[in-house]
């Protein structure tokens, strides 16, 4: 299983959130929880991706650097990059949650939408509370034509982002 305990969540910086941030990184250059904070604060995309890439070489286990990671690349259209880190890590961890949304992700990519149903699935079991996986389950379903199913993985996005438990029966109303 992957390590979340170094996870700092999404974050919008300012000039000395940086700051202390940089000066903790040149105290000492291996506090993976201050290059998270970091690559999470800034915009700069290939400063994002090189610090995750650092936290996974260090720490192949790290889940909010793999996840992170891999939308980058994809956002960047590096699909070789996503798939050689994706085949990486599942060597090391097996098919967690993380390898098989990341998996999932890259077979919606290639447009191997039955795969990506079984990877994402698998994934949202794991795990229905990752927002970035019910956008991508989500999408998958619906050009699936699986509505029904695609209308729930939203109702259940919507609940996440407003803090409810996913795991409530949705009524016929939502």
């Amino acid at each position: 299983m992957m390590d979340f305990t170094c996870s700092p969540g999404p974050t919008t910086g300012n000039s000395t959130t940086f700051s202390n941030l940089k000066h903790a990184l040149e105290i000492n250059p291996s506090l993976q929880e201050a290059k998270l904070w970091l690559a999470n604060a800034i915009e700069d995309q290939s400063e994002t991706v090189r610090l995750y890439e650092e936290i996974l070489l260090r720490d192949p286990m790290c889940g909010p650097a793999f996840n992170n990671l891999i939308q980058n690349y994809l956002g960047l259209g590096e699909f070789d990059k996503s798939e050689a880190l994706v085949a990486r890590v599942s060597r090391i961890t097996g098919p967690n949650d993380s390898v098989r949304q990341a998996q999932g992700t890259l077979a919606f990519m290639r447009g191997e939408l039955a795969d990506a149903r079984r990877h994402l699935d698998f994934a949202y079991e794991a795990n229905p509370n990752a927002s970035v996986l019910n956008t991508w389950r989500g999408y998958t379903l619906l050009l699936l034509g699986d509505f029904e199913r695609a209308a729930r993985t939203r109702a259940n996005a919507e609940r996440v982002k407003l803090g409810m438990d996913p795991y409530l029966p949705i009524s016929e109303s939502d």
